[in-house]
């Protein structure tokens, strides 16, 4: 069995997310005017790009592409009160292709119209991010981030040794909601490969992008089932084998539609103050129970999350 490295490492406070979410910001403010790569960003931050965008979203309060938006519209509301700049060029600018499709969006923003506001606001007041963290096109601070003292979220992590893990599994494309019919065709190659699948087998997926950055048609997902061993690949079912290593483990009950809910808490809140690392590596949900035989408050899923491994 390959062993995982031990580097040593400071642990990381949360100053230390929120320094590197800072420098994020900045650049962000900075080079609105530049398509913004998340990799890119994820390096500025030092942090997995596995994972950057999830923390990103836990500590601000939005995913990356709603703060890039909303800061342009706020500079183009700011540029409307304070420059000769027209409503064609102020939608140029905060990436519209149209004005018509910009006044759709700044009326949402701000509920009047580019010309009306123009002629009737006296100042530009736009809403903070959602966590409290007061971000304009103009300037930035943290007021507070994540605080889970009142939050509904509530999980315990707890950081746990596991060895590697051999999976069979099946590639599926497309929005996660829709993994299911893959599931399907992975036991029915199971089958036909005479893997076993035991009342008590593991049965897990793997998330390579976040529903929340990635369009769904291009969401990526591995249904798999955890397996001894697998002689042969046949047809779609393939073999990959998931390294030992130190994991953030949390037991979330509830429909998977709020899974979501508990990445940002466990991004936003834990992590931060765990002085711990996420690692190189997608996600894993391991699925305790069949949605089939228990009703939806019921189900229970297993999240883990690779962690940078310390003594």
């Amino acid at each position: 069995m390959p062993l995982t490295p031990v580097i040593s490492v400071k642990p990381l406070t949360r100053i230390d997310y929120e320094r590197r979410l800072q420098r994020v910001l900045g650049y962000i403010r900075q080079h609105l005017d530049q398509e913004l790569n998340l990799a890119q960003l994820a390096d500025i931050a030092h942090f997995s790009p596995y994972h950057f965008h999830r923390i990103f979203r836990g500590l601000v309060g939005e995913n990356l592409g709603s703060h890039v938006k909303r800061l342009r519209m706020e500079r183009a509301a700011s540029d409307l009160l304070y420059t000769q700049q027209s409503v064609t060029e102020a939608a140029f600018d905060a990436g519209f292709e149209t004005p018509e499709s910009f006044s759709r969006a700044f009326k949402k923003s701000f509920g009047v119209t580019p010309s009306r506001y123009r002629k009737e606001s006296g100042f530009c007041f736009p809403d903070k991010a959602p966590n409290g963290l007061w971000t304009t096109a103009m300037e930035f601070q943290f007021d507070r981030l994540w605080d889970d003292k009142d939050g509904p979220m509530k999980l315990n992590v707890q950081i746990e040794n596991h060895d590697e893990m051999h999976i069979a599994f099946v590639r599926h494309q497309g929005a996660y909601e829709e993994v299911e019919p893959v599931f399907d065709k992975l036991y029915a190659l199971a089958e036909k490969a005479n893997i076993l699948l035991w009342d008590d087998a593991e049965i897990i997926m793997l998330s390579h992008d976040d529903s929340n950055i990635t369009e769904s048609k291009y969401l990526r997902a591995d249904a798999g089932i955890v397996i001894p061993n697998l002689v042969c690949e046949i047809g779609e079912m393939q073999k990959q084998t998931i390294e030992a290593g130190q994991f953030a483990v949390a037991h979330f009950q509830g429909a998977y539609d709020y899974l979501d809910e508990a990445y940002d808490w466990i991004y936003g809140g834990w992590l931060p103050d765990s002085g711990r690392e996420a690692a190189d590596g997608p996600a894993i949900e391991i699925y305790h129970n069949d949605p089939m035989n228990v009703v939806v408050a019921k189900l229970l899923t297993e999240i883990r999350i690779p962690l940078v491994a310390r003594s």
